[in-house]
């Protein structure tokens, strides 16, 4: 199964996701996030995730700080999911390497091509080239 991307006006690649309360938002693919979402607060209150404390995360500049931690479901391929969410400041919006994994992620900045494809069940081959 593959979902398909797009770069926005910043040339970030971002991807579709839906929250299982039918609610569809957009977030930048960040590999160098470990976790499954990184949004606002008011954001994930609107989809439905529900507090579960804070946590100490470790920012991109090496600091380390308290953030809310947040559990919600989305469907991911198609599936109902149950992940975990950092909640933001700001505007950010992100999806990082724990939704990632196991996903073949293609970007292509030179043709704004931006796709995720699901593994294959039972299976180790690769997907073919587009």
């Amino acid at each position: 199964m593959r979902t398909d991307g797009y770069f926005d006006d910043q040339e970030c690649p971002r991807v579709r996701i839906q929250a299982v309360t039918g609610q569809v938002f957009d977030a930048v693919i960040n590999t160098a996030f470990s976790g499954d979402l990184w949004m606002p607060k008011n954001i994930l209150l609107s989809l439905g995730f529900v507090s579960r404390g804070t946590v100490h995360v470790e920012l991109s500049d090496g600091a380390v700080r308290p953030a809310e931690l947040f559990a919600g479901n989305v469907l991911w391929f198609g599936q109902k999911r149950r992940v975990t969410a950092i909640a933001a400041d700001g505007r950010s919006t992100c999806v990082g390497m724990g939704m990632l994994r196991n996903v073949s992620l293609t970007i292509r900045p030179h043709k704004k091509l931006v796709y995720l494809e699901a593994p294959f069940e039972g299976s180790d081959r690769e997907p073919a080239a587009p």
